[in-house]
């Protein structure tokens, strides 16, 4: 090392040690206890079965403990009276043979529920509407590869024909009957806006991940394309928690907005009551690799 240069090393060096000591100060940070809200997870769809709505409470950041369900509720969708799970608390269930139906209104009604504990009963509301969706023709499973092999997956291709109207859709895949795209950050939402009323000739809506065990595809499995007809208001629900739940871009942004909600009432509530239609074609698998297209 030229000695010259040895005395500014070595102020360079004590200067990133300084800085990287004053980046590890230990911060206390104070979360104020929090009132608690009702959440509100349920649905009613056109498929001929059980729906439910799911009841619990917020709870404070740091509390170590799973959410605190609520029992005793009086929960209707329109007229129709759901009954309490005796095996999970704060689940309420709909007859087997009750459906949504396109075109229609469902206002979700929850009573009989002391969310604030000041002794007087609450009273909380939310409403969706069904819409149409595209019926499909088929669907294609297109094996694909990018940057060299490094990314591998299934592509499903959907052929179908598009109503008038504006719509939204949320597209989910079954794998022997399994749904594998279980998770909101693996969903595929989109508007109808590029295709709106026309027929929709193998547009890509969904994928399987070859690196997921769940996803992998093989010979004589069945895949089911789920389609979903959602609102308008439901679609920008999803955006707003894939925003949320993901990583801040640039890293020091704002503080988070908080999600949309369209339970309305009571002292307070979040989480949001859908209805939504519900097409699913299937396909089953001779060759996973007879289509292939390479990036």
């Amino acid at each position: 090392m030229n000695e010259t240069t040895r005395p500014l090393k070595t102020l360079l060096l004590a200067t990133l040690l300084l800085v990287i000591g004053a980046c590890t100060e230990e911060v206390d940070i104070e979360l104020d206890t929090s009132y608690a809200r009702l959440v509100v997870d349920g649905q009613i769809t056109t498929d001929t079965t059980i729906h439910y709505v799911k009841l619990t409470k917020t709870m404070d950041y740091f509390a170590n403990r799973p959410a605190e369900t609520v029992s005793g509720a009086e929960v209707r969708i329109n007229n129709h009276l759901l009954t309490e799970s005796q095996s999970t608390p704060g689940l309420y269930l709909t007859e087997p043979g009750f459906y949504g139906e396109v075109g229609k209104k469902y206002h979700l009604t929850i009573t009989d529920v002391d969310i604030n504990n000041d002794g007087s009963s609450e009273f909380y509301h939310a409403s969706d509407s069904i819409h149409s969706i595209a019926r499909a023709d088929s669907i294609d499973l297109v094996y694909q590869e990018f940057a060299g092999g490094q990314m591998k997956m299934w592509a499903i291709q959907l052929y179908a024909q598009d109503p008038p109207e504006e719509n939204y859709y949320l597209f989910k895949v079954h794998k022997n009957d399994t749904l594998v795209t279980d998770t909101i950050d693996e969903y595929v939402f989109q508007e109808d806006i590029t295709f709106n009323g026309n027929y929709v000739p193998g547009v890509m809506v969904q994928s399987l991940e070859k690196s997921k065990q769940d996803e992998t595809v093989r010979h004589g499995d069945v895949i089911t394309l789920e389609t979903n007809g959602i609102s308008q208001e439901y679609y920008k629900y999803i955006i707003e928690v894939t925003n949320e739940s993901g990583a801040s871009n640039p890293l020091f942004s704002g503080p988070r907005a908080n999600v949309r909600t369209n339970v309305k009432g009571g002292g307070n509530a979040v989480g949001f009551f859908r209805a939504f239609s519900i097409n699913r074609i299937s396909l089953r698998v001779n060759d996973p690799y007879e289509k292939v297209t390479r990036f």
